[in-house]
């Protein structure tokens, strides 16, 4: 899908979810009507395996080549460790804390490998619905709107233009940068909102156990910040600050691990604290590297840059 939207593609990105998606929604119901559980799985899966096809053929009639699958890009896991650490250990960090509940005292197993924790498992689906116009804003406002500004910074220093006018694109980016995550706040901020004052009808309408309402308030919170999170990661990788980001991901990761073991000794009433504020930790992290930065762009620019003699 980012292949085929950075050559503009849209309309097959739309038709290939739209095909995908509607054999997920009517091969999950047919072979569910017949095989129970283990059907409704295995018609989800067909529809999410057509998607991936349709997509990845799309890219290859793009992106024509005439030479043998080439894995030498495994090469920079090597010389890039910390993009490993970075990308692994975000998406475990996302992670843990629902396996921590599925393997604990309350996780039920379903069917073999496949575990659940109903209350746990079912607020975080609806709290993650909230987040989606925020992805949305960032995409289509805040990475094309900071990209604009991030270029126009280094093409001024390839240009070799005055240090005054370096100052003046340092600035650029960092107002848009903030503007973005203020803005980014005011509207998800408004929907997480929102979602608190009617937590209560929103589970009984997803057919929720009403006892998770508890649960959803803390969850809609953290994936406000886990929303933030990534942004401000990104923002961080657009500037190459990895060792900082694998910093802020670590704490993510370690911290939710803690906190969510520490929960479940507390009780179903603090289920959700562990995930809310190790998100909260690494967002207040994130954000302290990022501004930092910002104020000192020009001089992090040129002291990255290696010596040549």
């Amino acid at each position: 899908m980012i292949f085929l939207s950075a050559v503009k593609n849209y309309q097959i990105v739309l038709w290939a979810f739209i095909i995908g998606l509607t054999v997920c929604v009517f091969g999950a119901i047919k072979l569910g009507q017949h095989y129970g559980l283990a059907g409704f799985l295995h018609g989800y899966t067909i529809g999410q395996t057509l998607l991936m096809f349709i997509l990845l053929g799309q890219v290859l009639i793009e992106f024509r080549s005439p030479g043998k699958p080439n894995f030498g890009f495994l090469r920079y896991a090597r010389t890039m460790p910390q993009l490993v650490v970075i990308g692994c250990g975000y998406n475990l960090g996302i992670w843990i804390d629902k396996m921590i509940f599925w393997f604990g005292p309350e996780g039920e197993q379903v069917h073999s490998f496949l575990y659940t924790f109903t209350d746990y498992d079912a607020a975080n689906f609806l709290a993650y619905i909230t987040v989606i116009p925020s992805y949305t804003y960032f995409l289509v406002k805040i990475e094309t709107e900071f990209c604009g500004h991030f270029w126009a910074f280094f093409h001024a220093i390839l240009s070799k233009r005055a240090y005054d006018d370096l100052k003046t694109e340092r600035r650029k980016i960092a107002r848009v940068t903030r503007e973005s995550l203020f803005g980014l706040v005011k509207l998800q901020g408004t929907i997480t909102l929102l979602c608190l004052l009617f937590a209560k009808d929103l589970v009984i309408l997803f057919n929720i156990p009403p006892v998770a309402v508890v649960i959803f308030q803390k969850l809609v919170v953290a994936v406000f910040m886990q929303t933030m999170l990534l942004i401000i990661e990104i923002f961080l990788l657009y500037f190459d600050i990895k060792f900082e980001t694998m910093i802020v991901t670590l704490i993510f990761l370690v911290s939710n691990v803690v906190l969510t073991f520490a929960s479940l000794q507390l009780g179903y009433n603090f289920y959700g604290y562990g995930y809310l504020i190790a998100c909260t930790l690494a967002v207040v992290v994130a954000y302290f590297y990022l501004d930092r930065h910002l104020k000192n762009l020009e001089y992090y620019t040129f002291t990255s840059q290696p010596l040549v003699s």
